[in-house]
């Protein structure tokens, strides 16, 4: 038998409703724009299910939302303390799989997007194991889901992930085409 319908249950399907239900009547120019623009509201689902998914399935993700041209910062920590690491990588996981950023330490990084390459700082600390990383001019298509890693020469090359996630949202006034 299926487990009772609890009153939290209720209001998650109340708003899934919404979200999916079309407009009639008195509706707020948010209502419309998700209901009138069904790739937007299904992006918004699809972020949702990635972020719950992502902190249940894959340890701690910090969700950073920001506006059009603004600045994040975000630090990564080495899950290995034992070792001091020789470089660090920030790599985009979800919307668009690639190498953002290489750092051997004690050299400048190489941004990888040619497009991207005045809008990072990147600041080590001294034991190598915490990368603070500056991320400014942000536009939508910087929207993704970031992950730090630690590279080690220990009795062969070894990667260790940093200890957050950070999903970066990127609000953009551009209009979705075709929507």
């Amino acid at each position: 038998p299926a487990p009772p319908i609890t009153q939290k249950d209720k209001r998650l399907t109340s708003r899934l409703t919404f979200a999916s239900s079309t407009c009639t009547g008195h509706c707020s120019d948010t209502e419309k724009d998700i209901n009138e623009k069904p790739v937007m509201r299904n992006l918004l689902l699809i972020v949702w299910f990635v972020i719950m998914f992502s902190a249940a399935g894959f340890g701690d993700v910090v969700y950073l939302r920001r506006q059009k041209n603004s600045a994040v910062e975000f630090s990564c920590v080495s899950t290995n303390v034992n070792a001091k690491p020789f470089a660090f990588s920030l790599m985009r996981d979800l919307v668009k799989p690639e190498k953002v950023l290489y750092v051997h330490f004690g050299n400048s990084p190489s941004i990888f997007n040619e497009k991207d390459k005045n809008r990072f700082d990147v600041q080590v600390d001294s034991s190598h194991h915490q990368v603070t990383v500056n991320f400014s001019h942000l536009l939508g298509r910087h929207t993704d889901l970031y992950r730090c890693v630690f590279h080690y020469d220990l009795a062969k090359f070894e990667d260790y992930p940093g200890k957050l996630k950070f999903f970066l949202y990127v609000e953009d006034s551009t209009p979705f085409k075709g929507a």
